[in-house]
């Protein structure tokens, strides 16, 4: 039997427009999903699963978010185009060059609108970062006090940053400090209308808006800086999501 013009079209549609590939084609997670497995992971509303680590009095998720639906199995959009990406203030998600193998690796870019959701991003149990919860996990790791409320690189000297990433995606040469915390950062670049810096910097969301109110707080590290980058970013833009344990 020949399928019918108007379904090959929508197909076609579906993955030129909105980028679905395999992940957004699974069927919601079933009753039981977007919550703790074992100590040590935990799953979200898709069914991926991910490891934890404890870093002083926190659990964060040891990888990036790489979700497509929200909380309450709602979809999240997914936007391919570069201009398309930003027009609205609705939340959005890719993978970095709309390759799906990245997605695999370093996870989704979500805009701020996706990741501060009131339908909640984060497994059952989990939240997005605030500002405030990143200053309490860079103070475990060893950052000067008089530095937690600056902007820019800090934690320079305590190699704050290098302690945050896992040792692979980065440019340049492991050393002793590299990946010690187990928070395993991978450099997942960022998207603003297009797509910047993969291999060079990893971005991520705080909960935490700034001013104007276009901004919101985001936290960078880089291949060649051993501290951690706390900075504004359009909320319009793309940044990799790590989850914090309640």
């Amino acid at each position: 039997m020949r399928t019918p013009i108007f379904l090959l079209f929508l197909s076609y549609t579906c993955l030129v427009l909105f980028g679905c590939k395999k992940d957004e084609e699974q069927a919601p997670c079933p009753q039981g999903c977007g919550g703790a497995v074992t100590a040590n992971t935990v799953i979200d509303m898709d069914g991926n699963v991910y490891l934890t680590v404890t870093i002083g009095a926190q659990v964060w998720m040891k990888e990036n978010l790489r979700t497509i639906r929200y909380r309450d199995g709602s979809m999240i959009p997914y936007i391919a185009d570069n201009i398309a990406w930003g027009i609205e203030p609705i939340g959005a998600c890719c993978y970095y060059s709309n390759l799906f193998d990245y997605n695999l690796i370093f996870g989704k870019l979500y805009n701020w609108h996706a990741a501060n959701d009131t339908r909640g991003l984060c497994p059952v149990g989990w939240r997005l970062p605030s500002d405030a919860d990143w200053q309490e996990l860079e103070s475990a790791l060893g950052m000067p006090s008089a530095e937690l409320d600056g902007t820019g690189y800090r934690g320079v000297q305590t190699n704050v940053g290098m302690q945050m990433k896992a040792p692979t995606s980065w440019q340049g040469v492991a050393t002793e400090e590299w990946g010690q915390s187990g928070f395993s950062a991978l450099a997942g670049g960022h998207r603003a209308g297009g797509f910047f810096n993969l291999g060079i910097t990893g971005s991520w969301w705080s909960s935490t808006e700034a001013t104007p109110s276009s901004l919101a707080r985001a936290r960078e590290l880089r291949f060649d800086n051993t501290g951690i980058r706390r900075f504004n970013f359009s909320k319009e833009n793309g940044c990799c999501v790590r989850c914090l344990k309640d």
